[in-house]
């Protein structure tokens, strides 16, 4: 496994997890200006916004992952599970890049 390209791949992924979290936060903060008569329309307006802070939620956590495996593979420490220390088959690295543990020590 050629670490450079991983780490490539990681941070390919991350930029676009990063954007898409950009996107998400700006849905979430966007507020419309509706007159007097409009607040019964806006009132559906965020409706979805549950929906987008576990999205929101979501990206954060995999940008931290991400961050997280690329230095891993920085300092050495990446395909090493961080609780038994065997090596992470290569197929579930492939699978996951950023997990952090094998699959035996996997909740």
């Amino acid at each position: 496994m050629n670490l450079e390209t991983v780490k490539e791949q990681l941070r390919e992924e991350l930029a676009r997890i990063e954007a898409r979290e950009a996107r998400l936060q700006r849905h979430l903060r966007s507020s419309p200006s509706p007159g007097p008569a409009d607040w019964i329309d806006v009132s559906g307006l965020h409706t979805d916004d549950p929906v987008v802070e576990r999205l929101e939620d979501s990206a954060r956590a995999r940008i931290i992952a991400l961050r997280g495996a690329i230095e891993r593979i920085e300092h050495n420490r990446f395909g090493r599970c961080e609780y038994c220390l065997d090596p992470i088959a290569p197929e579930r690295l492939l699978a996951i890049p950023y997990t952090r543990v094998c699959a035996r020590c996997a909740p």
